[in-house]
């Protein structure tokens, strides 16, 4: 019989989440994680989100969006010539995404950035943003 998978969270990052033992086997991933995560979101510069599985505080996996811009002429003609002819355009950025290597092949990856991509998709529709690009 298969075990009942436990409910999973994403959450803005908190105090009360459990970074230290977050390991991806990228060490600015995890550095970023363990030691500014917290000052980017207190200095607004990104949101990092994270993974939990309540009421464990343990961060499963995470990432950051934040607003971006990019240059129009970055952009693939064909998509170039269906938008205002605008030198910059707004976008919102993935900049990070990781997932603890103890939760590796169950999906998670996929997960995190369907979640990113919801929000970024939920955002756009109060504030202009035409894409969510990846860094």
């Amino acid at each position: 019989m298969r075990q009942p998978v436990a409910p999973r969270r994403v959450a803005p990052l908190g105090t009360r989440h459990d970074r230290r033992g977050f390991s991806c086997g990228s060490e600015p991933l995890d550095r970023y994680l363990q030691q500014q995560a917290r000052q980017d979101a207190e200095k607004r510069v990104a949101v990092p989100f994270v993974l939990v599985e309540p009421p464990a505080t343990k961060v499963l996996g995470y990432y950051t969006l934040s607003a971006s811009v990019i240059t129009a002429d970055a952009l693939p003609a064909e998509l170039a010539k269906k938008l205002p002819r605008y030198p910059q355009l707004s976008v919102s950025l993935v900049g990070r995404l990781a997932v603890d290597q103890t939760q590796k092949g169950k999906g998670l990856g996929e997960f995190l950035l369907m979640d990113a991509l919801h929000r970024c998709l939920d955002a756009a529709a109060e504030i202009a943003a035409m894409a969510s690009s990846r860094q």
